[in-house]
């Protein structure tokens, strides 16, 4: 085997790009390198294109519908009942932005745009179907991602 100084490959690009690299690393006979990716890759096509070269790649999210959790079950169930169609990562940032907002709107000291403002960069959604949501000062969203991991034909979340 090819001799290489490192143990995590990232690749910051498209499922399409990843699909043609992956099988790259066994061919080249580059053994117990961890790949991991973006969000991009949380793809069907990732796995149709790299297939066995794909396996246990780990990548990021902000939204896996297929969570354990139940706030993100009830959201997915609620909303493929409503719509017929599965609820993708705007859907879900869409839905815990609006409980967000509209629980701020119902404050009764609130009554103003700037004092919303306010209460916008200090408030914290601890659950939410995207994890927990909170802001820097500079008012820049704060999430923990879903850490997932190709398994078989499908991902999987890594539990922390």
């Amino acid at each position: 085997p090819l001799t290489v100084e490192f143990d995590v490959l990232f690749i910051p690009d498209a499922p399409k790009t990843a699909g043609l690299i992956l099988p790259q690393l066994a061919y080249h006979d580059i053994p117990n390198v961890y790949v991991t990716g973006t969000n991009l890759w949380h793809s069907r096509q990732l796995i149709d294109m790299a297939r066995q070269f794909a396996q246990n790649a780990v990548l990021v999210d902000g939204y896996f519908k297929d969570s354990s959790s139940p706030i993100v079950r009830n959201f997915v169930d609620l909303y493929r009942s409503v719509y017929n169609t599965e609820p993708e990562l705007m859907e879900a940032f869409a839905f815990d932005s609006a409980n967000m907002l509209f629980g701020l709107l119902g404050r009764r000291d609130i009554r103003l745009r700037h004092e919303l403002r306010n209460h916008l960069r200090h408030a914290v959604q601890p659950k939410g179907v995207t994890g927990s949501t909170s802001f820097s000062p500079d008012g820049d969203a704060i999430k923990k991602l879903s850490l997932l991991r190709v398994k078989g034909d499908r991902f999987i979340e890594i539990q922390p």
